[in-house]
């Protein structure tokens, strides 16, 4: 997918402004109430409806992609069990992204064993264990450092899988897991491998299904997109697809 790739607009209320960016070329503000032929952007000489347009297409556009979640908690620090909209909830199939701010309490990590951070049986695992953090998603494994005693971390898992079920030339599996905003491990190839009947199993934050290998430390509240996330290089930054936008909320809670 390319990023910055993006169309979109935004109307007013009365019908008359539209905030619109195609494939090629800035925003563009218009007045509808001019003639069809006249395309001169007025950005610059009505900048608080670009600005409030702009605002409202962003908030609209966060608030469609971010997954409404069922989340029981399950004690303290964070723990909980999630459920609902169990085919966007999960990875394994086109875009998704998932965040989550933690902050460990255990300087310990190698005789702490097997630390979870999210877990659905059959999906996917992020845990850590040792002085690594890993992942575990259908046949992919990637790890990185884990993350820093008494300070909070944020992680993100952003992904793009393609079946390839019309062009067997487009099956791709793209996997990215960011600590504090900086790509940390990578997963990036031409294959597809379907993922297991697990999308509807619950996914648990801080402990497996069965309670065990329990975090020992202080979760922020799960955040789930139905988008993949982008690098600051490589984002759109009209529409605020980059890491950075989610980055920056786990830790503030």
């Amino acid at each position: 997918m390319n990023a910055k790739s993006q169309t979109w607009a935004a109307m007013s209320p009365d019908g008359r402004w539209r905030l619109q960016q195609a494939i090629i070329g800035p925003v563009v503000l218009s007045d509808l109430n001019l003639p069809p032929l006249v395309t001169e952007d007025l950005s610059a000489k009505h900048p608080d409806i670009a600005r409030n347009l702009r605002a409202d297409y962003l908030k609209w556009r966060l608030d469609a992609r971010r997954v409404p979640l069922d989340i029981e908690p399950q004690g303290e620090a964070g723990h909980a069990r999630v459920t609902g909209h169990s085919l966007l909830r999960a990875p394994g199939y086109g875009r998704y992204s998932f965040g989550i701010g933690v902050t460990l309490n255990d300087a310990k990590l190698e005789s702490a064993g097997r630390q979870t951070i999210a877990y659905q049986r059959d999906m996917w695992h992020l845990y850590i264990e040792g002085e690594s953090l890993h992942l575990e998603l259908k046949d992919i494994a990637l790890s990185a450092p884990a993350p820093a005693f008494e300070e909070c971390t944020s992680l993100i898992l952003t992904t793009e899988f393609k079946p390839g079920q019309i062009n067997p030339r487009r099956k791709h599996s793209f996997v990215q897991l960011y600590v504090n905003g900086d790509l940390a491990a990578e997963y990036d190839e031409p294959v597809y491998t379907p993922p297991a009947e697990g999308y509807s199993n619950p996914l648990y934050i801080g402990e497996n299904d069965e309670g065990a290998t329990r975090l020992r430390g202080v979760l922020g509240q799960p955040v789930i997109l139905s988008e993949q996330l982008f690098a600051k290089d490589k984002d759109a930054s009209s529409v605020e697809n980059g890491i950075e936008r989610v980055e920056r909320t786990l830790c503030n809670g």
